[in-house]
């Protein structure tokens, strides 16, 4: 929407063949259909095991205790335009 809007243009991509595991495929229908069916796969939920996350990866998002969380109490303020054109 916002590329509409602002008169972007892109070109389309074309693909002359699509190569799998087995063959070549160069029918375009079927390039289409095996396009389609990459993306669908590629973007298809896929569950999370919570325990591998919290073994491996929950350590790295606990807070760090020798930072004074103060300092992150300001963070969510809303920045006023004096303090931009001050900045600037």
């Amino acid at each position: 929407m916002i590329n509409s809007i602002l008169n972007r243009h892109t070109d389309h991509v074309l693909f002359q063949n699509f190569k799998t595991d087995t063959n070549l495929i160069t029918d375009p229908d079927l390039i289409k259909e095996q396009v389609k069916n990459h993306f669908d796969q590629w973007t298809e939920h896929r569950s999370i095991n919570q325990q591998i996350f919290n073994s491996t990866w929950k350590s790295c998002y606990d807070p760090i205790s020798s930072i004074n969380s103060s300092h992150y109490d300001n963070v969510l303020n809303i920045i006023t335009v004096e303090e931009i054109t001050h900045t600037l």
